[in-house]
């Protein structure tokens, strides 16, 4: 409009302060659920406040569910607090057939019926499971008010893998019970750092790494998982047995690593990387790993097992070219399996006792050494030593060509030249007297004691019948495999 000037106003452009102020100050329905949530938290720790003060006691009712329970089941850090405070019981239990906590039944694919419960279970088992900082801060408090890491809820079907055979084909051990809060906790496939937080709470407070829940202890879970830093933290603590057996046809936690089932948790390289460190934290190696078959009652070690298991799923993989890599991978591990257990026998000290000449005793005879040093595999093999230094074992002509051309060539002429040492020195100093009527001359001529001696190939000092022994069992051509 024009103004008394003459001139006409310009309307301002600059935005409304009062419409900026007003989207500030808007109120959602997120906040308002929020604030509502807040309001009846604040009204129900009122509550039970009020309750506890005048003499409600915290342990009595049960039904549905113990008062701690429900609190650490919904996730209630504040409420907790304030029943632990009026002394309630941290080791509380669900009893076997609460009236809101449901059975599941599921069949496996052998037709066997399996029925899980949440019988047994306490405020840890709850606590663990619980994504965030708000699980860590739970365990914590249960912990530090005297909670037991190791009480175990009711057996049930948890964790249970289908594995071949039957029921009653597999093994049991005393260790073997419901799950502990070490045991979910180890197999949560979700939040793995607080999971990792929560498992150093656990073990911090003495909690049982080797308890087994059908078949599973708390490093084979967390292998099943992919909890690769769950692994690593259980290996620091001297307690955890890596080469412990596990029950119901798993083996032990290398097989975990290792069966088909599992494969698919993790790359062929981090495979390779666990094995290798497991195999380190075992006292012996993988000479005293033994393991009970799935379907035979029968010991084995792991090649056996692992050799099984491949064999089991092999022509699923035969059918289809592009998973032919799987069989060479698998065919790697084999392969480094067996030459761990070598290994762990030449650095035995049964393996040092056997190759003093005084000792009577053979591979055949010793429990611990029946096994092919090539392969690895030591059930349903026909064992026989080698024809020379009748040290090592093998199953087969081809393990026995192919030991000889990778590793055992140059050790068992080592051993024969060891041998022959021996032997000569003995005879030696059998056929001295020392007597003043007739002392030690050396004779003279052809009958120096040096030309029964000679050098094998430039490189071995030993007797000359040796030396044509070993002549006339080489081939006059190739490459001398000696077989």
């Amino acid at each position: 409009m024009p103004t008394p000037g003459g001139s006409v106003s310009r309307k301002s452009k600059r935005p409304c302060k009062s419409s900026a102020l007003t989207k500030a100050t808007q109120v959602t329905q997120a906040d308002l659920k929020e604030m509502g949530k807040s309001i009846r938290i604040r009204a129900r720790l009122k509550t039970m406040l009020l309750l506890l003060q005048h003499g409600a006691n915290p342990n009595i009712a049960i039904q549905p569910l113990p008062p701690l329970i429900a609190a650490a089941r919904a996730g209630d850090v504040e409420l907790s607090r304030l029943l632990l405070h009026f002394d309630a019981d941290p080791n509380i239990r669900i009893p076997p057939h609460s009236v809101t906590m449901s059975e599941t039944t599921f069949t496996d694919n052998y037709g066997n019926i399996y029925t899980t419960s949440a019988g047994g279970l306490t405020a840890l088992h709850f606590a663990v499971v619980l994504p965030g900082t708000v699980g860590v801060q739970l365990t914590q408090m249960l912990l530090q008010r005297g909670a037991n890491p190791n009480l175990r809820a009711l057996p049930d079907a948890s964790f249970l893998v289908d594995i071949e055979g039957n029921k009653s084909t597999w093994s049991t051990s005393t260790c073997d019970g419901g799950r502990t809060a070490l045991h979910l906790a180890c197999a949560k496939t979700y939040d793995k750092q607080h999971a990792t937080e929560i498992v150093k709470l656990l073990m911090h407070h003495s909690a049982d790494a080797n308890l087994l829940c059908n078949g599973h202890c708390a490093l084979s879970l967390a292998l099943a998982c992919g909890n690769d830093e769950i692994v690593s933290l259980l290996l620091t603590y001297p307690q955890t047995k890596v080469g412990m057996r596990l029950t119901h046809g798993l083996g032990s936690s290398l097989c975990v690593l290792l069966h088909p089932i599992f494969e698919h948790v993790r790359t062929f390289d981090s495979r390779l990387s666990l094995l290798s460190q497991l195999i380190a934290h075992c006292p012996l190696g993988l000479l005293n790993h033994r393991i009970t078959m799935p379907y035979e009652l029968v010991e084995g070690n792991i090649v056996d097992y692992v050799l099984h298991v491949y064999r089991r799923v092999e022509k699923k993989v035969l059918g289809d070219p592009a998973k032919r890599h799987i069989l060479q991978q698998r065919q790697h591990i084999l392969d480094l399996l067996a030459a761990e257990l070598r290994k762990s026998a030449f650095a035995s000290e049964t393996w040092r006792r056997i190759q003093d000449l005084n000792h009577a005793g053979s591979p055949m005879e010793i429990n611990e050494l029946q096994f092919c040093f090539h392969c690895g595999r030591s059930l349903s093999v026909n064992l026989s030593p080698c024809r020379r230094c009748r040290l090592v074992l093998f199953c087969s002509n081809s393990c026995r060509k192919g030991a000889w051309m990778e590793w055992h060539g140059r050790q068992c002429l080592h051993i024969m030249a060891r041998q022959n040492r021996g032997k000569a020195m003995t005879n030696t100093r059998s056929g001295l007297k020392v007597d003043r009527r007739q002392l030690p001359v050396p004779s003279t001529g052809n009958g120096h004691p040096a030309h029964s001696y000679g050098f094998y190939r430039d490189r071995i000092y030993m007797r000359k019948d040796a030396i044509e022994r070993l002549q006339e069992e080489l081939s006059s051509y190739g490459n001398y495999s000696f077989l």
